[in-house]
C-alpha cells in the first residue's frame, strides 16, 4: 500500500466558480464533510471493501454511474429522470452520503459517464476543468482508494464468468440452492483475452489519472485484501481517518472454484502470447504498464501484417515484379532500324 502526494494542481478558484455556476443555474448541491472514491476494475475486491464501509456506516459507496440505468432503478429504487443531469447528480450525492460522509465507486467507464453528466451541468460556464477538478466541484476534498489485482488472468476469468452468470457477490451465509437456477457459464478463450486486455487498460487509466493529478490515494491489492483482510481494513480505516476500530469478519464468500482453476490452466495453455518473456515477467511483477505496452505492440504488429499480406498491391507480387522488370528491359532495348 502506498500514498501519493496531496493534490497539487487543483485550481480552487475555478472549482468554486464552477460550483457557484451550477448552483445558480440548477439549485444547491449537498456538501459532504468528507468524500472518498473507490477506483476499481471489475473483480478487484471493490464489492468486499464497499460492503464493509457500508456496514460501519461510512458512506454508501455504490456504482451510481453504472451504464445500465435499469439496474440502478431496480437495485436502489431510484425513480429519477436520468436525462436530467442535476437530478441525477443530486440523487447520487444524497444516496451515497451517510452522516456527512460521501463514498462512491467507479470503474473507468463509469467515471467517463460521471464526467459527461458533470459537463452537462457546467456547460456554458466558460470554465475549463480537468478530470480531477470535475471531481472536486461535486465531491469536495475527495481522497481515493485504488483497488488492483495482481493475477490478471484470474481476474479476467472471474470477470468472464460474472458477465455470464450475473453473480458478482455472495453473502457469507448464503446457501448453495441458488446455483440450481443459474445458467452455467461457458469457457470462451477470446472473450477472456478481451477481458484481460480491458482490465490492463482500466488499471493503467486509473494510475495515470492519480499520478498526473498528484492525488492523495491508497493502493489496495486484492490478494492482500483476501489473505489479510483484517489488517488491510485497519490500514483503510487509518487512511480514511475512521475512528471505528472493530473489523467484522468478511461478509462475502470467495467466488473462485475448481472450474475457475481449470479455466485458468486451459487459458494459459491456449494463449501463446502469455509465453512471451517480457509479458510473463511483467504480469508476474504487477508491472501492468510494460505488459500492456508489449501486448499492444504485438496486436499492432499482427494487425499491420494481416493487412500487408492481404493488400491488393501485394497479390501475385512475384509475378507482378517479374512483369515489371520485363517491361523495363523491353523499354530499354534499342529501337529497330526500319530503314532499308
Amino acid at each position: 500500500m502506498t500514498d501519493s502526494l496531496n493534490a497539487g494542481e487543483i485550481r480552487d478558484s475555478e472549482i468554486s466558480n464552477a460550483r457557484k455556476y451550477v448552483e445558480d443555474r440548477f439549485g444547491e448541491l449537498p456538501r459532504p464533510a468528507k468524500s472518498y472514491l473507490v477506483l476499481m476494475s471489475p473483480r478487484s475486491g471493490s464489492t468486499l471493501l464497499c460492503a464493509h464501509l457500508q456496514h460501519i456506516g461510512y458512506g454508501n459507496p455504490i456504482e451510481a454511474f453504472h451504464f445500465n440505468r435499469d439496474r440502478i432503478r431496480r437495485n436502489y429504487g431510484w425513480k429519477i429522470d436520468f436525462s436530467n443531469p442535476y437530478e441525477y447528480m443530486r440523487k447520487a450525492l444524497d444516496f451515497q452520503t451517510v452522516r456527512h460522509v460521501f463514498g462512491m465507486k467507479f470503474n473507468w467507464i463509469e467515471f467517463e459517464i460521471f464526467k459527461d453528466v458533470a459537463r452537462q451541468l457546467t456547460d456554458g460556464s466558460g470554465i475549463r476543468l480537468s478530470d480531477a477538478e470535475f471531481v472536486e466541484v461535486f465531491f469536495p476534498g475527495a481522497v481515493y482508494l485504488h483497488l488492483k489485482r495482481r493475477n490478471k488472468i484470474e481476474q479476467a476469468i472471474s470477470y468472464h464468468k460474472g458477465m455470464q452468470s450475473g453473480i458478482w457477490a455472495i453473502p457469507k451465509d448464503q446457501g448453495e440452492d441458488y446455483k440450481r437456477y443459474l445458467m452455467p457459464a461457458h469457457y470462451d478463450r477470446k472473450h477472456i483475452e478481451g477481458c484481460l486486455d480491458n482490465l490492463l487498460a482500466y488499471d493503467l487509466a486509473w494510475e495515470r489519472y492519480l499520478n498526473q493529478n498528484r492525488l492523495k490515494h491508497i493502493v489496495i491489492w486484492y490478494e492482500e485484501l483476501s489473505d489479510r483482510y483484517t489488517q488491510v481494513m485497519k490500514d483503510v480505516h487509518q487512511f480514511l481517518e475512521i475512528d471505528h476500530t472493530e473489523i467484522p469478519a468478511p461478509p462475502l464468500k470467495k467466488l473462485a472454484d475448481t472450474q475457475s482453476q481449470l479455466w485458468f490452466e486451459r487459458f494459459v495453455e491456449e494463449t501463446p502470447w502469455l509465453k512471451n518473456k517480457k509479458i510473463a515477467e511483467a504480469l508476474e511483477k504487477g508491472d501492468f504498464a510494460t505488459a500492456f505496452i508489449q501486448r499492444s505492440m504485438m496486436i499492432a504488429f499482427q494487425k499491420e501484417q494481416r493487412r500487408w499480406h492481404s493488400m491488393p498491391a501485394n497479390r501475385f507480387k512475384r509475378l507482378r515484379t517479374y512483369l515489371f522488370r520485363m517491361r523495363r528491359k523491353l523499354n530499354l532495348l534499342p529501337a529497330k532500324n526500319t530503314q532499308s
